[in-house]
């Protein structure tokens, strides 16, 4: 989408020569082939999970990690243990679902989900302390005021 948006300003710049609905369609067609990629893989993750719902919500929550990982890789915390807590919080999300098939996977997969928010906040909110203390923006006459 950023690569779509800045082609589309370049050609209200008129720094390249197609249309501006040739831009638009060609990045529409690029998004079009993940559709039956992304089908084919609900449909693989239905024999697993035995629920069609479900099994979007396990890709759902797996593209949230996936889209976090991304937005938050721009501090060494982020970047290395972030990643590791997200995929340990996933693998554990699957070793109780594949050991107990009978047991309350939606409440595994909330409780997954839970703890993958708390690690997202605790090493945003220990990567924006470090770095302002590394940077002298925090003494004592300039506290770090958080939500």
């Amino acid at each position: 989408i950023l690569k779509l948006s800045v082609d589309l300003r370049a050609y209200m710049l008129s720094q390249i020569s197609c249309s501006a609905l040739e831009v638009i369609v060609h990045y529409a067609l690029d998004a079009i082939v993940f559709v039956p990629i992304i089908t084919g893989v609900l449909y693989f993750l239905r024999e697993f999970f035995e629920d069609l719902f479900f099994s979007f919500m396990v890709v759902l929550v797996a593209w949230m990690r996936e889209v976090v990982l991304l937005v938050n890789a721009r501090h060494w915390a982020n970047e290395k243990r972030l990643q590791q807590l997200l995929s340990a919080y996933f693998f554990t999300f699957h070793l109780y679902f594949f050991c107990f098939p009978m047991g309350y996977s939606w409440l595994a997969l909330f409780t997954c989900t839970l703890f993958m928010q708390h690690a997202v906040i605790m090493t945003w909110n220990r990567s924006i302390r470090r770095h302002s203390i590394y940077t002298s923006n925090v003494n004592a006459l300039s506290p770090l005021h958080l939500l």
